[in-house]
């Protein structure tokens, strides 16, 4: 038994200037066939240059216009807050790569303060670590100098880096 294809789902996509959506309407009081308008070259649905925008018309540019300023408002909201998203990250990348090398550090030096390590991230950083934080670097300290296997290394430097930034994420 074959599998029959999933069906094709129609997709929107937003685009920052909405134009007028284009349909026969009576202008003038007088009906206009589309076929019979762009047969002539018009437009089905626009005013000609002889005939005034009707009111409906002109209600519905305001509305278009007041769209499309809105989505390129929501645009550029969205534009800010990615940025903002994507600097965020960096700066979180960052840290747990210095909180990383401080406990190799550690793990190297027996006689390397955890205090001091974690001390010189803090500084380093953006990122708000506070004692929370620092109680558990230590732990991961501890864990560090006193793996028996790589397995240990490994949780230990885990705890160490994304157990401290667990709550900034």
């Amino acid at each position: 038994m074959t599998a029959s294809p999933l069906p094709r789902i129609p997709t929107l996509r937003l685009v920052a200037a909405v134009g007028l959506v284009l349909m026969a309407l009576p202008v003038g009081g007088q009906e206009t066939a589309p076929e019979e308008a762009s047969s002539q070259g018009a437009v089905p649905g626009a005013a000609t240059s002889e005939e005034a925008p009707s009111e409906e018309t002109a209600s519905n540019k305001a509305t278009s216009e007041e769209t499309a300023t809105e989505f390129e408002q929501l645009n550029a909201t969205v534009t800010e807050e990615r940025v903002a998203l994507e600097q965020r990250s960096q700066t979180l990348n960052a840290t747990a790569r210095d909180l990383q090398t401080a406990l190799t550090v550690l793990q190297q030096n027996p006689n390397a303060s955890v205090e001091a390590q974690f001390e010189q991230v803090r500084s380093n950083t953006s990122v708000e670590l506070d004692a929370e934080d620092f109680a558990t670097f230590q732990q991961a300290a501890q864990g560090v100098r006193n793996a028996q296997d790589e397995s240990q290394v490994q949780q230990a430097y885990q705890l160490g880096t994304q157990g401290v930034l667990a709550d900034q994420y």
